[in-house]
């Protein structure tokens, strides 16, 4: 799950420039081009998965990535992916043509993709 930014700040000016710059298209500053992540400090990655192992796999490829610019992982949170209000309302409104009944079950058995959320930090 490479998510490489399109965009970077300029040190110097703070506007916007494309990754792959040498130079900030405003000011002429020098850019590194080693480093997509040079002016982020912290970065938050989402990863779904439809249990925990799944987005795990998912988080490890991408921290060996990010540990080649410097980043660990400081904390990951998991939730677990629910069914949303208008999802039950649809199946009890179905309940009427006595398929709603086969919806709660699906509802039942099948859970959602759930969340981990990672925070990397740039080691100094």
């Amino acid at each position: 799950m490479s998510r490489i930014p399109t965009r970077r700040r300029c040190t110097k000016c703070g506007r916007g420039v494309r990754a792959e710059s040498v130079r900030c298209d405003w000011c002429g500053t020098l850019m590194s081009a080693l480093d997509p992540y040079d002016t982020e400090t912290t970065i938050i990655r989402v990863y779904r998965g439809r249990q925990q192992a799944d987005a795990v796999a998912a988080f490890q490829a991408d921290a060996a990535e990010l540990a080649q610019y410097g980043y660990t992982p400081t904390s990951q949170s998991w939730a677990q992916g629910q069914w949303g209000c208008g999802a039950w309302l649809v199946a009890l409104a179905l309940c009427i043509l006595l398929i709603g009944l086969l919806v709660f079950i699906y509802m039942l058995i099948v859970k959602p993709e759930g969340t981990l959320t990672v925070t990397y930090t740039k080691v100094a």
